[in-house]
């Protein structure tokens, strides 16, 4: 959605709490993984848009061996927008998280990543993820359970057809149903329990996953956004 769209809708700004935008690396690469130029100025030109009216907004970006170095250029242009950014690792497939995390990505890379951005923290950058988090990251997959995952039993993931499922790594298993046909209330209630699953990396879910299993690392880190303005700072250099 970008913003001449949300300019559309009447006081948005009033039904979203926040605003999170994938962004895969500075201007350039983040096209090229898009594979559509002008998509990096569209996601900044949203994030900027949802600031001025007062939304809280976050960023995004999908680690894999195509982004690996672009870490701290990420975190820089979240900071010039003044957004949080978090870090997840690339999976084979989006929707079924059963088959694993992308082959090119080691498990040293994991350990990486995580070191990177625990440096990142200490520097004082904008970064969401908690400690919690990167310590999940570097013990590497699996990193959990899924029947154990909050997702599904306090929050649900309605996918652009209607259909009601825990989190979209689990969208192609079967059982779920449609928000649309059934009514969404209902159609989140008669879930179907998870009867398996590895756990997974993304981020969004795994914090709330923390938080709801009293994570004093996730917690500390979810009142420091609620409350806390994204550190401001690096060079505008990707304007």
């Amino acid at each position: 959605m970008g913003a001449t769209a949300l300019d559309s809708i009447d006081h948005w700004e009033r039904i979203v709490d926040l605003l999170i935008v994938s962004l895969d690396g500075p201007r350039d690469r983040h096209d090229q993984l898009r594979g559509k130029p002008g998509s990096y100025h569209r996601a900044i030109r949203l994030l900027e848009e949802a600031r001025s009216r007062g939304v809280n907004t976050a960023v995004v970006c999908v680690i894999g061996p195509w982004n690996l170095d672009c870490i701290e250029e990420v975190l820089d242009v979240a900071g010039q927008v003044g957004s949080w950014a978090y870090f997840q690792p690339a999976y084979r497939d989006n929707f079924r998280v059963t088959a694993g995390m992308n082959s090119d990505i080691s498990v040293d890379d994991l350990r990486r990543i995580a070191r990177l951005l625990r440096e990142a923290r200490g520097k004082g950058r904008p970064l969401g993820n908690s400690d919690g988090f990167l310590r999940l990251l570097e013990q590497g997959p699996p990193f959990g359970d899924c029947r154990k995952c909050v997702a599904g039993k306090y929050f649900g993931t309605v996918l652009p057809d209607g259909l009601v499922v825990p989190c979209h790594g689990l969208a192609a298993l079967e059982g779920w149903h449609n928000g649309r046909e059934r009514g969404f209330a209902r159609a989140f209630l008669d879930m179907p329990a998870i009867k398996k699953g590895p756990g997974c990396s993304c981020s969004p879910y795994m914090e709330s996953d923390l938080i709801f299993h009293g994570s004093p690392s996730a917690l500390l880190t979810a009142v420091r956004r609620m409350v806390m303005p994204a550190p401001r700072g690096a060079p505008d250099t990707q304007r």
